[in-house]
């Protein structure tokens, strides 16, 4: 009898062992690496040439609250007729602008003195140019 139940444990042990050791091994590993949210800016010069005798030209949109005498967003004069400005901003990230000469009665318009709409400006490329012209000026009228 004893060497019966011997023979069945030992069996018994064996199947067990074999069954256990033909199921796959599955390793879970997790990242050690930090997830990066960091953003990417591109950078743009904004160039504008605009009527002459003008004296100041501001940048405003959505990005400063449309602010049109804010002095972080004033451009420099190259000449007596062209500006610029260098704006950053998230990649890919597209702002709305217009160009005042630092109120909301001097903003931008076209030939014909009518307020002109919203421009759109999409930041695609690094190091980047965009060049824009000012036809009349609202308080030219």
């Amino acid at each position: 009898m004893k060497k019966f139940l011997f023979i069945f444990l030992s069996v018994f042990m064996l199947f067990f062992l074999f069954s256990c050791s033909s199921q796959p091994v599955v390793k879970t590993t997790q990242s050690t690496l930090p997830e990066t949210s960091e953003k990417i800016y591109f950078t743009v010069s904004f160039i504008v040439t605009v009527p002459q005798n003008t004296d100041y030209v501001y940048i405003m949109g959505d990005f400063n609250n449309w602010n049109p005498g804010d002095e972080e967003y004033r451009l420099k004069k190259i000449d007596s007729v062209t500006y610029s400005i260098t704006l950053s901003q998230e990649k890919g990230k597209t702002i709305n602008f217009k160009f005042s000469k630092g109120t909301l009665f001097s903003v931008e318009t076209d030939s014909n003195f009518y307020e002109i709409n919203p421009r759109t400006f999409r930041f695609d490329y690094n190091n980047d140019e965009a060049r824009f012209e000012v036809e009349n000026w609202l308080d030219n009228k």
